[in-house]
């Protein structure tokens, strides 16, 4: 039994302790009231970091000074159904002279990772009722406000919920938003926003729903991804950013750091890049090349054929094209004329790739590009063309294909796109008239920054682009490739600005006899849904000794079962 004095001492302790343990309750629960409503209430401030340092239009020269008075403002809602944000900054928009408010979408901060889908919360109205606020109360008050969407959304990050997903949900939820907005509030204007980056025309939404289109330079999201080579300087990226929106026929905003950006600097730079893209109309903003993004295909025969140098299945019937690649020192040593003869012996038209990287020297020209324009291989190409003319063949002229992956394994890969696409034209342009047996393909490997290199409606008649089930050099692992559907899907809508057919001049994958069937099964299948492609090319051997460096280099060689269930399920008219 305790004694009265260690019962009061014992008493006086649990007291303490009690007050002790509420205090900390009170106080956590309380910081964490205090937490959760700071990462739940929405936030409208003035953005100071990121100002429009320039502008640009091609039809008028406006002075520096009209982008003095914007001001940058940015709104971040989220899902939850409260509504609270900082309003003292109310004041500075109704003063704006011209207002640009970007609008960030985030989900319910508190479940941040269940049910997020940012695009799925938008078309189905989550932030509505806000919207309707925000106009009743903010953008009302101001006649001149320009609202930027989900910015800088095509780089390939994971900062925002919109940031490197799909294409077409973010222009679902880009146009449900214009709409909203537009009807609540017909004097806005609507900027469509990428950074710049590699791929931003995959995310176009349409040009009845933008005004203006805004860049921004030394964007910190494209600063951490080393995919691509970094920008030298300012000069260079908006050369890059410039030739990369040229499609798309609206004003310009510049968005930078004003900490780090000569203005007059970059209006000189942005001066001289409009006078480039004027230069080169033919390769910028064409209205024919919105007007149709289903290509209409003449009907006509289905092309299946063969990059088959052993000769394993080129004698089957299915086939009726063979693929061959010869560089400069094959056409001048009279190679190509025999390769040909080859080809036609067994009644083949031919794809022909012209790879242009070394002569007869056997030395690769680096310079390659700049000195085809030069006119140092004239002769090389005029003997390309006289021996591709006199046929009754058709023939598939490919020349410097997947020039926009960012390696060096050709000596045309890596370059500034305009010069790649002045090369391109110089080549194909060769003959005053192109020989009606001969078909011109421009063939990217289909990477995110092909359309920097398309270099024009007029100097091809199908593009091609690559299929391979390895989508990279670090998989070894045939199960983990990716289906031809798949690989098809996405690189197919990135040329869906283009009004050409497709023809595909490479496509195959590695793996046991059944694994590479079921895979040719899922390709025919893709096929038979596409009619904008007109016609397929196996790779039928293994890539070049060496080229995937320590891995050994894939065999994408397939057996005639192989084939003849592709053609099976194929129902395209191949006869």
């Amino acid at each position: 039994m305790l004694n009265a004095r260690t019962k009061t001492y014992f008493y006086i302790f649990l007291t303490v302790a009690i007050l002790i343990l509420s205090a900390i309750f009170i106080s956590m629960k309380k910081h964490t009231i205090e937490w959760y409503l700071k990462i739940a209430k929405d936030e409208f401030f003035l953005n100071e970091n990121e100002i429009l340092i320039g502008f640009s239009d091609r039809k008028t020269k406006a002075p520096l000074d009209t982008i003095c008075n914007f001001t940058h403002f940015v709104f971040k809602i989220n899902t939850d159904k409260s509504f609270r944000f900082n309003n003292s900054n109310l004041e500075r928009i109704e003063k704006a002279e011209n207002a640009l408010i970007t609008f960030e979408f985030h989900g319910h901060k508190f479940f941040n990772n269940i049910n997020n889908n940012i695009f799925e919360h938008i078309v189905n109205g989550l932030y509505d009722k806000k919207l309707e606020y925000i106009n009743k109360h903010i953008l009302l008050k101001n006649k001149n406000i320009y609202v930027r969407l989900m910015p800088e959304m095509e780089v390939p990050v994971y900062q925002f919920k919109w940031q490197n997903l799909s294409g077409e949900q973010f222009i679902e939820a880009y146009r449900y938003l214009f709409l909203k907005l537009k009807n609540l509030n017909p004097n806005l204007k609507f900027v469509w926003g990428p950074a710049g980056y590699m791929g931003a025309e995959e995310y176009y939404p349409g040009k009845d729903v933008v005004d203006v289109i805004s860049i921004t330079l030394n964007s910190k999201f494209e600063q951490s991804i080393k995919y691509y080579p970094s920008y030298q300087d300012s000069k260079t990226e908006i050369h890059r950013k410039f030739h990369r929106l040229r499609f798309f026929n609206h004003s310009l905003f510049i968005l930078g750091d004003k900490t780090n950006t000569n203005k007059a600097l970059i209006s000189e730079y942005i001066t001289n890049e409009k006078d480039t893209i004027t230069k080169y109309e033919n390769i910028a903003y064409n209205e024919k090349l919105w007007e149709n993004n289903n290509t209409a295909i003449e009907k006509k025969k289905f092309v299946v054929g063969l990059h088959d140098p052993n000769q394993r299945l080129i004698n089957d019937p299915f086939i009726s094209v063979e693929h061959i690649f010869v560089d400069f020192g094959q056409v001048q040593s009279g190679e190509l004329q025999i390769l040909l003869h080859d080809v036609f012996s067994r009644n083949h038209d031919v794809i022909l790739t012209v790879e242009p990287w070394r002569d007869l020297s056997g030395i690769a020209d680096t310079m390659v590009l700049q000195n085809i324009l030069a006119g140092k291989y004239d002769s090389i190409i005029k003997r390309v063309f006289d021996d591709i003319s006199d046929t009754k063949h058709m023939v598939y002229l490919r020349f410097a294909h997947e020039m926009e992956i960012p390696i060096t394994r050709y000596a045309w890969q890596s370059q500034d796109p305009l010069v790649y696409i002045r090369a391109f034209r110089y080549f194909m342009n060769f003959k005053d008239t192109i020989p009606q047996n001969v078909k011109r393909i421009w063939g990217p490997a289909g990477d995110r920054s092909s359309p920097d290199f398309y270099p024009g409606n007029d100097v091809l008649d199908y593009i091609s682009f690559a299929i391979y089930g390895l989508p990279d050099k670090n998989i070894t692992d045939h199960e983990k490739q990716l289906t031809f559907s798949k690989i098809f899907n996405y690189k197919i809508w990135r040329f869906r600005i283009f009004d050409k057919p497709v023809f595909i001049t490479e496509f195959g994958v590695r793996g046991p006899e059944d694994y590479q069937t079921r895979w040719l099964e899922d390709a025919a299948k893709t096929l038979n849904e596409n009619q904008r492609v007109i016609g397929v090319n196996y790779f039928n051997m293994s890539d070049t000794p060496g080229a995937w460096g320590e891995i050994k280099e894939p065999d994408w060689s397939i057996t005639p079962a192989s084939l003849h269930r592709f053609m099976e399920v194929l129902e395209r008219d191949n006869q």
